[in-house]
């Protein structure tokens, strides 16, 4: 199994896990899988327990689904994105330059060099929309697609 594909996997389970528990949120669980993943937690928010379940069917199947590759670069880009804002970086040129991808989904150096003007200042200020611009999904309902949910 690929990091990729067993990254995905250990999401939505986690996910389905988290749903599943009874008492208490376990907020430390959850911030875990929110560094992990950004934009989780609106993911686990939105999507019903059958969604979660087939994803996670689909990915253990070992195959590679259509929405997989996009889910995974939302997560890199907009990790990237918030590593970016919280070291509060101002030499983009030396930042880029040390760059190394940590996690599945995490842009390449080339990718995040065209990128990374718009992911020190996004448009409306939000993080969460220069990763869904540098997806470049085109008419793809991206709510749907990420969050189980459309926004339109």
């Amino acid at each position: 199994m690929s990091a990729e594909l067993r990254a995905l996997v250990e999401k939505y389970r986690e996910m389905l896990a988290l749903r599943r528990a009874t008492g208490p949120k376990d907020d430390a669980r959850l911030k875990r899988l929110a560094v992990r993943f950004p934009g989780v937690l609106r993911e686990i928010d939105s999507r019903t327990m059958a969604s979660l379940e087939e994803r996670l069917a689909e990915l253990e199947s070992g195959s590679w689904p259509a929405w997989a590759s996009t889910q995974l670069r939302f997560h890199g880009w907009l990790r990237v994105a918030l590593r970016l804002r919280s070291e509060s970086v101002t030499d983009l040129d030396a930042w880029l330059a040390a760059y190394v991808p940590r996690e599945p989904g995490d842009p390449t150096r080339a990718e995040l060099s065209a990128r990374i003007a718009s992911l020190v200042a996004p448009r409306e200020g939000r993080v969460s929309l220069a990763a869904r611009d540098a997806l470049e999904a085109g008419d793809v309902d991206l709510d749907l697609l990420l969050f189980g949910r459309s926004a339109k």
